[in-house]
């Protein structure tokens, strides 16, 4: 929506698990964490494998339902 209140137009986000509108991302992504000699920092052990293997998935509907929501008041 226009900062006037008219329509901008559909989009497509328009019901939850729309493969379209998810982001997946791994967890290892999130927490990488490595070594950064120049002020000798060295990293905790790493999480399991079981948990660097795994995603996260963000729902864009979720977040736009948020949004739509905080502007009603």
């Amino acid at each position: 929506m226009k900062k006037d209140g008219s329509p901008i137009g559909p989009n497509g986000c328009n019901g939850p698990n729309d493969p379209n509108y998810l982001i997946t991302i791994p967890v290892a992504d999130v927490f990488f964490d490595p070594p950064v000699p120049e002020i000798a920092y060295v990293p905790l052990a790493p999480p399991p494998p079981a948990v660097m293997t795994t995603n996260f998935t963000i729902d864009l509907y979720e977040v736009q339902q948020i949004g739509l929501n905080f502007q009603q008041g």
